[in-house]
């Protein structure tokens, strides 16, 4: 298992959208408050990941976690809980008594040191102003990333 030090040292990714840590950076709870609309999210795709020459593992829920797992065979995602990383619910007081979700709702792909631009597949954004920012980045960096509006990936208050 890494420790709190060596997680550090790799770059996360989450599986799902909405997460705890959005929710986080949305309310500044804990973190410095930022609009989510200033939030771009990089796509990368899981096979090409874990085929490439990259250093990786994965988690079935929070790497600080003392119970979570870690993962370094490709094979092993059927180990992630898919129903906490999709959950818009992830409380661990949740209807079907799930007490374990908030920590699986926080498995994520995490990639030694940095991931080569080359991995990034789709930037998503929330909004026509910041998908014109992030593609005349793009643009001006000479990459052919494709940049999409998706509202899936903001995180709604009920």
């Amino acid at each position: 298992m890494l420790s709190e030090t060596k997680v550090n040292e790799y770059v996360p990714f989450y599986f799902g959208v909405r997460t705890p840590m959005l929710y986080k950076i949305k309310t500044g709870h804990g973190v410095q408050q930022l609009q989510q609309s200033d939030i771009i999210y990089l796509c990368c795709k899981f096979n090409e990941l874990t085929e490439g020459n990259l250093q990786w593992c994965y988690t079935n829920g929070n790497a600080a976690a003392s119970i979570t797992d870690f993962y370094t065979d490709s094979d092993d995602y059927v180990q992630l809980d898919w129903k906490s990383i999709h959950a818009v619910d992830w409380s661990d007081n949740n209807e079907d008594g799930d007490h374990d979700r908030m920590r699986k709702k926080h498995s994520e792909f995490l990639v030694k040191g940095h991931v080569p631009v080359n991995y990034i597949r789709a930037i998503m954004v929330l909004t026509d102003e910041r998908k014109q920012f992030v593609e005349d980045k793009v643009r001006y960096h000479g990459l052919k990333i494709d940049v999409y509006i998706d509202k899936e990936y903001k995180f709604y208050f009920r």
